[in-house]
């Protein structure tokens, strides 16, 4: 009898170091809880406001990528393609909406006013 009495002390003492340690880890994180609850909340702002920053860039990033699309379609429609396939050529520079010949409709020049302005 005291064999097992000694055995069920035994399990005690271990379930008692077991429940201190549990409500150490316990006190722990929820004293933790607060803190990276805040992290979290910045970490989101952060996000939200490179987000915004992102797509304010990627707008006008495209439009120009677009435009030098047009303009590269442009300046190869005016080169050998154009000539090589003669009036068909020059109809699809108009439609891409190259200009009358082809040509790059003003690119040019607004591309100098930007490097002087």
């Amino acid at each position: 009898m005291e064999k097992r009495c000694a055995g069920a002390r035994e399990r005690l003492r271990k379930v008692r170091e077991e429940v201190g340690f549990l409500s150490a880890v316990n006190a722990s994180l929820e004293a933790n809880q607060e803190s990276v609850a805040a992290s979290l909340r910045e970490a989101q702002e952060e996000l939200m406001k490179t987000e915004k920053e992102r797509e304010t860039m990627v707008g006008p990033l495209e439009e120009r990528l677009r435009q030098l699309m047009t303009r590269l379609d442009c300046q190869i429609g005016d080169g050998s393609e154009s000539k090589a396939l003669g009036d068909h050529g020059v109809q699809e520079a108009k439609e891409r909406g190259c200009g009358e010949a082809g040509g790059d409709s003003g690119d040019r020049r607004q591309g100098k006013d930007r490097k002087e302005g």
